[in-house]
Order: structure tokens, then C-alpha cells, then sequence
């Protein structure tokens, strides 16, 4: 019983860590997606 306790507890900590590695990662694609548009309409950097 002990190992199936610690493996659900497991799983619950790697979906927490995927969720937290996910929030940077559309961070960036959201100031990708502003830079681009910037671009498209003539701000250059």
C-alpha cells in the first residue's frame, strides 16, 4: 500500500512541475508573438 500512496503522490508532483516549467515557456511565446507583430508593423528593435 505504501508504494502506491508514494507513486500517486509521485505523479501529482510531475504534473505540478510540468505546469510550472509551462509557464515560462508561454511567457516567451506570447513576447514572441508581440515582437512579430511590432515587426510586421514597421517597429523595428
Amino acid at each position: 500500500m505504501p508504494d502506491t500512496v508514494q507513486r500517486h503522490f509521485d505523479v501529482g508532483l510531475a504534473g505540478e512541475s510540468l505546469h510550472v516549467l509551462h509557464g515560462p515557456q508561454k511567457a516567451v511565446a506570447s513576447a514572441l508573438s508581440q515582437t512579430q507583430d511590432r515587426f510586421k508593423l514597421g517597429d523595428l528593435p
